[in-house]
């Protein structure tokens, strides 16, 4: 307008925990962080769209509004709270009987045969059905484990044995 004032923008009520800087909320210009690391300001209440807007070997970040509450409402932003630092996390992905023998270990490449394949608590298993390994003997998988919602009662199947290759 002539004035050179904003037209009504309101503003941005996304917060991003680490990003840019690391150990605080930052205002998140583009709305899109993983499920632990999003939040919006008070007066505001977080919806996850669930359309994924960034993925990469250690996240998968979503998109996200705040949405202006009610004026009468007791609605409040969650950033009394830290959030969860971004980083890979422990690898998840478990192999039967390789490298040791008769025991589960941990699985650096995420490729086991079907019997051969789990995930540690707190994680569930999706196998994409991707070749990664096959020989005469051995069909192997490419598989995720993916984290489980906290609220969720979500185990890994660490608790059976796995079958001999």
């Amino acid at each position: 307008d002539e004035d050179g004032e904003d037209y009504g923008c309101e503003e941005n009520a996304c917060r991003e925990w680490g990003y840019p800087k690391e150990g605080e909320w930052n205002v998140d210009e583009d709305c899109c962080a993983g499920k632990k690391q999003m939040a919006c300001a008070d007066g505001y209440r977080l919806e996850n769209t669930g359309n994924v807007c960034h993925e990469d070997d250690c996240t998968t970040a979503y998109e996200y509004h705040c949405i202006a509450c009610d004026p009468a409402s007791d609605c409040m932003g969650n950033l009394d709270e830290d959030g969860e630092d971004y980083g890979c996390e422990e690898n998840a992905c478990r192999e039967w009987g390789y490298p040791k023998e008769g025991e589960w270990n941990v699985d650096e490449d995420c490729c086991a045969g079907k019997k051969q394949m789990a995930c540690a608590d707190g994680y569930r298993l999706e196998n994409t059905g991707n070749v990664c390994h096959e020989d005469d003997c051995t069909t192997a998988y490419e598989y995720h484990c993916i984290a489980c919602d906290p609220a969720s009662d979500c185990m890994g199947n660490l608790d059976e044995d796995g079958e001999d290759y």
